[in-house]
């Protein structure tokens, strides 16, 4: 007997990952995915980052990762009714642990076949939204001296994509290539069709010039609770705006023009290998 597949999407954090997992926990999401033999299992792949943040040990199934694969994985397994399983999880690509999970994921569902779906987006696009993340988090440092102190040998993703298929069917999918939601294209690699209407992005990146205010007013406001409050009133007009693109008349981007040639020739060699590893030019199966 075939073993049961195992679709995890790892992240790319600041990919839309929040975006697919909120998707993957929308009630209506059951009923497209009712014509197909796939499970959404979102739950599993948050109980497994609240597991491991419990008591994480490099590599080691723990107690309280063991308990979570008793309670979540083990009743999917001995299910007949439950053929395949997909969940989110893009703890999986954090920079400075991810070549620890490779092994936990298999231990954590093993039984499973287990395959890997690894959005990415390009370098100096996620860095600034990577950045934007920090300001929302109470962060003042200018972009320049934030990049300044980044190991940018840290966001190869072709090492991320070899890490997991090392061990795993590993696919990747480019954000926004193709004009689709992202569900649409996650989807599509392992060949399961569906239609629906996009919605806002869960959890948007602030435009350039927001961020630069919430930057200057996270140095005004001592408290971090207070600088809490402020992004998450900015963050909250964001998702409800149809026009997420800045004016001309305001300060866009954080880069100029020299340093983000430079970052994009920086990764474009291996971002060129990895999509020719990596791409799906069939369905995953």
């Amino acid at each position: 007997m075939s073993m049961k597949k195992a679709f995890i999407h790892i992240g790319l954090p600041h990919a839309a990952s929040t975006h697919l997992e909120y998707f993957f926990l929308d009630p209506g999401a059951v009923d497209v995915f009712a014509p197909t033999n796939l499970s959404l299992q979102q739950r599993t792949g948050r109980d497994f980052r609240l597991s491991y943040l419990e008591n994480p040990r490099p590599g080691v199934m723990t107690p309280e990762l063991q308990r979570s694969r008793e309670e979540y994985v083990l009743p999917l397994l001995d299910n007949d009714d439950v053929k395949a399983i997909i969940f989110s999880e893009e703890h999986f690509t954090d920079p400075l642990k991810y070549k620890e999970m490779v092994p936990l994921l298999g231990q954590y569902l093993e039984g499973f076949d287990v395959k890997v779906i690894f959005v990415v987006r390009r370098q100096d696009s996620w860095l600034e939204s990577f950045y934007s993340q920090q300001i929302k988090d109470g962060g003042t440092s200018t972009f320049s001296l934030w990049l300044e102190q980044l190991n940018l040998d840290d966001y190869h993703w072709l090492d991320y994509a070899d890490a997991y298929a090392e061990e795993y069917n590993t696919r990747v999918v480019p954000l926004g290539d193709s004009g689709n939601d992202i569900a649409v294209d996650v989807f599509a690699s392992i060949g399961v069709g569906i239609q629906f209407e996009s919605q806002f992005l869960i959890n948007p990146s602030l435009p350039m010039h927001y961020t630069e205010v919430l930057r200057v007013a996270n140095v005004i406001l001592k408290k971090p609770e207070d600088r809490k409050k402020l992004a998450d009133v900015m963050v909250e007009g964001l998702i409800h705006t149809t026009d997420h693109k800045s004016s001309n008349d305001y300060f866009t981007t954080p880069w100029c023009d020299t340093t983000r040639e430079e970052i994009v020739k920086f990764y474009q060699e291996k971002n060129d290998m990895l999509l020719k590893k990596y791409l799906p030019t069939d369905v995953m199966r």
